[in-house]
């Protein structure tokens, strides 16, 4: 286990569902076989909750909701430095370039872009900043150092796409091509992404979701990506998914979230299905539908029976999950939705700070967030708000 890399980046997060992707080009015949979706259908799922109907659903004034996600990104642009960079409080300036890509992801989500909006001078600032921190040999965003740098580069690099598809120019396109490129380069043949440069054939679910989502922001800005990059994620997840539970494990089929000894092993595991939503995300990033993966609902009904609970004292708060969830029950649709986001809202909106310099943010208590700071729990808190609007 790479310590580095799971104190800071199992925890964070993606923003925007994609469209169909074209299976992999043909591999060769030593190249594992994709399960048939269909065959991961097995009698022994447990059961799922039921949800009421969609009258009896408690749901937040949408006008509730906004004013929440405002005020978490008023909080989040306060935070920028006079270099354009965030921080996180507890470790300083190690980590900006996946702060900076993860601050500035919550920012945009409101519609702020490199030119338009409230916070144009902040997005324009937090870019310029990460694209200075590119290896032009490469295309790595920010140092290699540790262990955590592909999840950084990987946050960074959507940051980068979507600034350029909301405000195309020739030098961003350069720089946000050669991030994508490197993300290619870093992926295993036939599989998927870990911590390694050049990859080594090792490979888990949590770097792989931040990985294609890179790619997914990257195709939706016009760029070249590696259209076989979606299958060989997918190829990895149908590995690793439990056929008699439908779990989606973490680096082995079934295996839970990780958890550091002395970190964070006090979150107790068996509240949190992260690398389903991840992995169920993928999947459908990757172009899996319900119609043709029939796996997914049964994702699904496994997140529907760890709903976000904002419980300190039961250690249940998970951002990293709450987020990766929200983006999958969104694109699911009907009660398994309408399920989470009822649960969601009543986790954050409670909790959400209201007085003083720490107004509009959330405190880091989670169960990566806790060694990372208020920037992460905000920042993701505020892409699950953002996908609720």
């Amino acid at each position: 286990m790479k310590h580095q890399a799971l104190v800071l980046w199992t925890c964070l997060v993606v923003v925007q569902a994609c469209q169909s992707t074209p299976p992999e080009a043909s591999a060769p015949k030593d190249a594992p076989a994709v399960r048939d979706p269909n065959g991961l259908a097995a009698p022994s799922v447990p059961p799922v909750p039921p949800v009421p109907t969609a009258q009896a659903l408690p749901l937040a004034d949408p006008a509730v909701l906004q004013a929440a996600h405002a005020a978490a990104l008023e909080w989040l642009a306060n935070q920028q430095d006079s270099e354009g960079a965030w921080s996180t409080e507890t470790t300083g300036r190690i980590h900006q370039v996946g702060l900076t890509g993860l601050a500035l992801l919550a920012l945009q989500s409101g519609g702020s872009t490199t030119s338009h909006g409230r916070y144009a001078r902040h997005v324009a600032r937090g870019v310029h900043w990460l694209m200075t921190r590119q290896d032009p040999k490469t295309g790595l965003i920010g140092e290699r150092s540790g262990h955590s740098f592909h999840y950084e580069h990987a946050i960074a690099t959507q940051a980068i796409c979507r600034s350029l598809k909301s405000a195309p120019s020739d030098e961003l396109r350069n720089v946000a091509q050669a991030a994508v490129g490197y993300v290619a380069r870093a992926r295993n043949p036939y599989s998927a992404w870990r911590y390694e440069y050049p990859p080594t054939g090792e490979s888990d679910t949590s770097i792989t979701g931040w990985m294609v989502e890179a790619l997914v922001a990257g195709r939706d800005a016009g760029l070249e990506v590696d259209e076989q990059a979606f299958s060989g994620a997918l190829r990895w997840v149908e590995e690793i998914t439990d056929p008699n539970t439908a779990r989606v494990g973490y680096d082995s089929q079934g295996s839970s979230s990780s958890r550091i000894v002395g970190l964070n092993d006090r979150f107790p595991t068996d509240r949190s299905e992260a690398m389903t939503a991840s992995g169920m995300l993928t999947r459908m990033n990757a172009g899996q539908t319900l119609a043709d993966a029939p796996i997914l609902a049964r994702h699904a009904g496994l997140l529907r029976t760890h709903p976000p609970e904002w419980d300190p004292a039961g250690y249940s708060v998970d951002e990293y999950y709450w987020y990766f969830g929200s983006q999958a029950q969104k694109r699911m649709g009907g009660a398994d939705w309408d399920a989470w986001r009822v649960a969601l809202q009543a986790a954050l909106l409670p909790s959400q700070s209201t007085a003083g310099a720490e107004a509009g943010s959330w405190r880091s208590i989670g169960a990566w967030s806790s060694s990372v700071g208020s920037v992460m729990s905000t920042s993701l808190n505020a892409l699950c708000l953002a996908a609720m609007s």
